[in-house]
């Protein structure tokens, strides 16, 4: 069967028996959820989800696990970020079924706010980390994290990017197996995952021979060919690297496909290096595989050039093209580039598209006009106005060019409350979506309502998360999302609220005049669907 990367490592869930897969939408890794959904659908005991936010998603996963059962949640770079602190501590504390973390990396940034390298902050973590190089290798990657979460009880970590998502390949699909039976017979048997003060030091040793163990690995890393110059294919990069020899031949060179980012696997790389003079190692985005070798090259007194990123051989940004690894091929094998040869290679980047201006008939068209209205008539200098990831972005773009700050979600209303405080007498503009709301702008809302501060916030609840999808937050009905935001809203005590229907933007007016008279935080929730939702 042919299948994109998403799509492969949802069947590979499914077949290991991995009964609960929870999430929250983002490029690159929506689709692995939403394959696995499909999946499962009308199967008694399995359940995928999509979750209020990240760091929630990864609990619930985790749960299950300690309770023996096999679980997965399912997140992007900038989500990764969101989930470190309880995925730092589960780490101490392990698993009993096996938890998996599905890692939608965004090399490039085709569609994230901005590009990071979360295979970092997975290290930083000290669980395993794993890169299946292609979508036929997905299936065994996923059995391998799953054999090394519940053998080792910890998380793994399974990390794939844009590429990897969008490469169809045959995958060879073996029978599902049945689940694992619970051990348990009650939740009060589920015990022993805690990580305390007087525990810390021990359960950091323990996590550490987990890591020591896992580098004499030599599971799921391979090489081919011979010779005293080698090139290092991690993850989605080695089928890139495959491509390239094969338009120049592979003779002379060594070739590693390597799947476990952490730990390295030392001995499998010391065989593959020994008798090397030089090596080049592809990866995206940041040169960590590149450090570690150049650093066990050094502590086996090994005479092995290390080239890549840091030796300027392969970019340091973005995502690495055929011609940009074309490059770096011919120079560690000391081969003259030709034009009529690397013309073959060339291929362009896929960008996100900028500048897209808003959907006909958007709220969020509906809400800046209006404020603009507003501005104008009481002769007032327009304020600040920061957007959170969502529709509002296009707003920095023409014809508006109303975007002053933008960071992540839930960080509009606390950066303008600053500024309210700074610049007197002005109201400063927070705009947020419904999803990105529930993420994670409940907490900021109550502080900034604590803090008193004169600013106006707008959340647009279209109902869906409309950018990756039009996934409904928590998988609600309309009335309930409304009904839970307008009750959330209310706890945090604005000091004005106006909960306004479509039918009611043409007033969007006199809601704002209302909202400037307000001592303190206004807040306005605008319920109007987007015009663009799928049916």
């Amino acid at each position: 069967m042919i299948l994109r990367g998403t799509d492969a490592l949802a069947e590979g869930l499914y077949r290991m028996g991995v009964q609960v897969v929870t999430g929250y939408p983002g490029s690159p890794a929506t689709g692995v959820l939403e394959a696995y959904k499909k999946l499962v659908e009308g199967k008694e005991g399995y359940q995928g989800r999509w979750m209020i936010n990240e760091k929630v998603s990864l609990e619930y996963a985790l749960g299950h696990a300690f309770a023996g059962r096999r679980a997965a949640t399912v997140v992007k770079n900038v989500g990764f970020n969101l989930i470190m602190d309880s995925l730092a501590i589960a780490a101490f504390t392990g698993v009993r079924g096996a938890c998996l973390i599905l890692l939608g990396d965004d090399p490039g940034a085709t569609g994230s706010s901005h590009e990071q390298d979360a295979r970092l902050l997975a290290v930083a973590t000290e669980v395993p980390v794993l890169e299946p190089a292609t979508a036929s290798r997905a299936l065994e990657v996923v059995k391998r994290g799953v054999d090394i979460s519940e053998r080792h009880r910890v998380p793994v970590v399974i990390r794939f990017t844009p590429d990897f998502v969008d490469e169809g390949e045959e995958v060879p699909l073996p029978p599902a197996m049945d689940p694992p039976l619970l051990p348990f017979r009650s939740s009060g048997e589920v015990t022993g995952y805690t990580c305390l003060a007087h525990q810390a030091i021990s359960l950091h040793a323990k996590l550490h021979k987990v890591l020591d163990d896992l580098s004499q690995a030599t599971a799921i890393s391979s090489w081919q060919g011979s010779g005293e110059m080698g090139v290092i294919g991690v993850g989605g990069c080695w089928l890139k690297v495959k491509k390239v020899l094969a338009g120049i031949g592979e003779e002379g060179i060594k070739l590693m496909r390597l799947e476990q980012v952490n730990p390295l696997p030392s001995q499998a790389l010391l065989k593959f290096l020994a008798g090397l003079k030089r090596v080049l190692v592809a990866e995206e985005v940041l040169p960590l595989v590149e450090e570690k070798v150049a650093s066990l090259c050094h502590r086996h007194h090994l005479e092995v050039e290390v080239w890549g990123k840091l030796t300027g051989h392969l970019p340091r940004e973005d995502v690495l093209l055929l011609q940009d690894i074309y490059r770096g091929v011919a120079e560690v094998t000391s081969r003259k580039l030709g034009e009529q040869e690397a013309g073959q290679f060339q291929e362009e980047k896929r960008r996100l598209v900028v500048g897209k201006s808003l959907c006909s008939g958007c709220p969020y068209a509906e809400i800046i006009e209006a404020l603009n209205r507003y501005w104008s008539a009481q002769g007032l200098t327009p304020p600040a106005l920061a957007a959170e990831p969502g529709c509002g972005v296009h707003l920095y773009y023409p014809p508006y060019e109303r975007v002053d700050v933008k960071l992540c979600m839930g960080s509009g209303s606390p950066v303008v409350s600053a500024l309210a405080s700074l610049f007197p007498g002005e109201r400063p503009v927070a705009l947020i979506g419904d999803s990105s709301f529930l993420n994670s702008g409940v907490p900021a809302l109550i502080q900034v309502c604590r803090l008193g501060a004169p600013i106006l916030i707008f959340i647009v609840n279209n109902y869906s998360a409309a950018l990756t999808g039009f996934q409904p937050p928590m998988e609600l009905e309309e009335e309930e999302i409304r009904e839970t935001l307008q009750k959330v809203i209310q706890g945090a005590r604005p000091a004005y609220f106006a909960s306004i229907s479509q039918e009611q933007l043409g007033e969007m007016d006199e809601f704002i005049h209302k909202a400037h008279l307000a001592e303190g935080p206004s807040v306005i929730l605008v319920n109007a669907p987007c015009p663009e939702t799928k049916t």
